[in-house]
This record gives C-alpha cells, structure tokens and sequence, in this order.
C-alpha cells in the first residue's frame, strides 16, 4: 500500500521553512527602501548644492576662510534652479570656506518625503553664519 499524502510533520517543516525564508525576505526588502530613501535624498541634496551654488557665485570670492554664508532652501526653490521632487525641506544649507576649499553642509536642513515622513532631521545651527 502506497502512502500518498503528507503527515503532519512534514507540513509543519514546510511552514516553519516558508516562514523563516519570509522573514528574512522582509529584512531585505525594509534594507533595500530605506537605501533608495537616502539615495534620492543624496541626489536632491546634490542638486541643491548645484543651485545654491549658482546663486552663491557672486559672493564667494568676498568670503574669507572659516566664514561660512547661509542660503534659505526656500530661496533656493524661489529662484527656480530647483524644482521639489518628491522632497521638501525646512532650513538652510551653509556654504563654508576652509582655506581655498568650498564645502556645503546640509546640517541645517530638515526634509520630508512626499509621504510627509522625515527622511533628514536638524543637526547643527546657523548662528555666526551670514544669511543670504
């Protein structure tokens, strides 16, 4: 006599192989979002620097080192070099000149996806800075 279906222990293997492949799925998958989230932050980020960049242009060659220029995000978005993709913001993104070098930190910036959820949150204050 032939056995032809499965005992109960055999289904349970099954389930407890589905399960653990399923958990270990949803880490990779939590892993793979919350890096595309930093990423497009860091491709917007770069693109504020762009446009910040060109309204700043005049006003670096006046700056001495360690001074450092504050220019409002919104401003930045005012002026039309950046377009909001999926990203807004709240804060300023400072300019600083270290000997010849120009730097931009993003320190001052708080941002939220189109979801409104927090993708970058304030770390650093302005105060001593110019504003532009």
């Amino acid at each position: 006599m032939k056995n032809r279906g499965f005992t109960l222990i055999e289904l349970l293997v099954t389930l407890v192989i589905i399960g653990i492949i399923s958990v270990i799925a949803m880490q990779s998958y939590e892993k793979i979002t919350g890096r595309s989230k930093e990423e497009k932050y860091v491709h917007y980020r770069d693109a504020m620097k762009t446009a910040a960049d060109l309204l700043l242009e005049g006003r670096k060659k006046d700056m001495v080192s360690g001074s450092c220029i504050a220019i409002s995000y919104q401003k930045i978005v005012d002026s039309g070099k950046l377009k909001e993709e999926g990203i807004t913001c709240e804060g300023s993104l400072v300019l600083n000149k270290t000997g010849k070098k120009f730097n931009y930190d993003d320190g001052n910036l708080e941002c939220k996806n189109e979801n409104n959820v927090s993708i970058k949150k304030r770390t650093k204050d302005i105060s001593g800075c110019a504003i532009y």
